[in-house]
């Protein structure tokens, strides 16, 4: 599949962003130009789990099973958008066969289970991805960014 990619890269207390447009995953389709989405890009969120938690805010408390090894998902953001279905939930049966990859690779470091942290993430950002047939799905959702972990691996 070629890519055409516009990557942006930096640190940031602990979390690199890829600012991501022109990809294949999100391209806006041809077919029904009438149907745009309401943002231009999507960001590519990694982050350390430590420096995660020195900046998490005093309402949550941090939560870590083990010292971490590995870069893991803070987020795959539409720009400039938030929450654009709050009635579009997820179901534990909408991440069937992502749930062990998204446990190593997208957890919670807060007192919220992994499923509720997905919740979360899934009705602020992923819910914006439905405009386009490559996002309009959980599974789509979050293949993809399990898909930008794989691509743009840090640990590597």
């Amino acid at each position: 599949m070629p890519l055409s990619w516009a990557v942006l890269g930096f640190l940031y207390t602990g979390s690199f962003f890829y600012l991501l447009s022109s990809e294949k995953l999100w391209e806006k389709s041809e077919k029904d130009p009438s149907r745009l989405c309401p943002w231009e890009c999507l960001v590519f969120v990694q982050m350390w789990p430590s420096s995660f938690c020195v900046f998490l805010p005093s309402k949550y408390d941090c939560v870590m099973s083990e010292k971490p090894k590995n870069w893991t998902i803070h987020g795959l953001w539409p720009s400039d958008v938030q929450k654009c279905c709050p009635y579009w939930r997820l179901f534990p049966s909408d991440l069937t066969n992502l749930v062990p990859e998204l446990n190593r690779h997208w957890p919670t470091f807060t007192n919220l289970s992994n499923f509720q942290f997905w919740e979360k993430e899934w009705e602020k950002h992923g819910t914006c991805g439905g405009c386009i047939e490559t996002l309009n799905s959980p599974k789509k959702f979050f293949g993809a960014a399990l898909f930008l972990h794989t691509k743009y691996n840090i640990d590597r």
